[in-house]
């Protein structure tokens, strides 16, 4: 397989490199081609996934020149990077983006259809890798926020759901303030702990120039939007593991981003 602005083409190694085939549908250059893992296994072996600097996935049939399956990865706005694996047998999907949406997609080949998205920590993906054998997801990532000498800048304070307090490593209620914003009364809360917060959230205080818990001021996703609020503040390497009966609670540490000082 070889690329070409705005192609791509399947050449025969022991034909001195002849085309075979031109393969035709793409919308922007193509950044990744993987074949999928468990070739030995007989999956996969006649399909391979693209991905491309128009956000764009595609999977395709060498036995057919136009792709059979296109995917959205970044809102036809960034570049995306695209893995086709296998695990347990059923072929899925995993999109990473470079522009908007700050997060790994989950996409079903056979419902043609997104099951769930894996958070990165408000980082970009940079490229993603399978591991077959352990049914394991690796990303490496990007801190937007972060500049060449290791400072984050362009965070504030973030606003951790009062659901979330006492929980995953973050303080009690009685360790900060409540944010006013939507909250008539820190007093007047519901007896259902466990319903929807309403906009109640916990903050440090002012006074704390180093907060502890910080959020970027653009990002794509609220602290409340994957269920655990988790900012990653540093390029990193995040491993998804794929298991039955996962402990919910065991969550990476949360990052060390902290806000610019005036």
């Amino acid at each position: 397989m070889c690329t070409r602005k705005y192609g791509m083409v399947m050449v025969d190694l022991e034909a001195g490199g002849k085309e075979v085939v031109r393969f035709l549908g793409h919308g922007a250059t193509v950044t990744k081609i993987t074949t999928g893992v468990g070739l030995e296994q007989g999956q996969g072996g006649h399909v391979f996934c693209t991905g491309y600097t128009d956000g764009m996935a595609r999977i395709y049939d060498v036995r057919q020149r136009l792709p059979v399956l296109t995917v959205e990865g970044d809102s036809g706005e960034g570049a995306c990077t695209a893995i086709l694996a296998y695990p347990d047998g059923i072929p899925v999907i995993f999109t990473g983006a470079m522009s908007t949406t700050q997060c790994i997609r989950t996409w079903d080949v056979r419902a043609k259809a997104t099951v769930y998205e894996l958070s990165t920590g408000n980082n970009d993906t940079k490229d993603l890798a399978w591991d077959g054998v352990w049914n394991t997801l690796y990303a490496s990532t990007i801190c937007r926020g972060m500049n060449r000498m290791g400072d984050t800048y362009g965070y504030r304070r973030a606003r951790i759901p009062k659901v979330q307090l006492g929980r995953f490593g973050f303080p009690s209620r009685d360790a900060g303030c409540w944010d006013q914003e939507g909250d008539d009364d820190p007093e007047d809360e519901d007896e259902n702990e466990d319903m929807d917060d309403d906009g109640k959230s916990w903050v440090q205080e002012e006074d704390d120039c180093d907060a502890q818990y910080c959020w970027p001021k653009n990002a794509y996703s609220s602290e409340n939007y994957f269920g655990y609020t988790f900012d990653a503040g540093a390029h990193t390497l995040f491993r998804y593991k794929f298991c039955q009966n996962a402990n919910v609670d065991v969550t990476p540490p949360y990052g060390r981003a902290t806000i610019e000082r005036d």
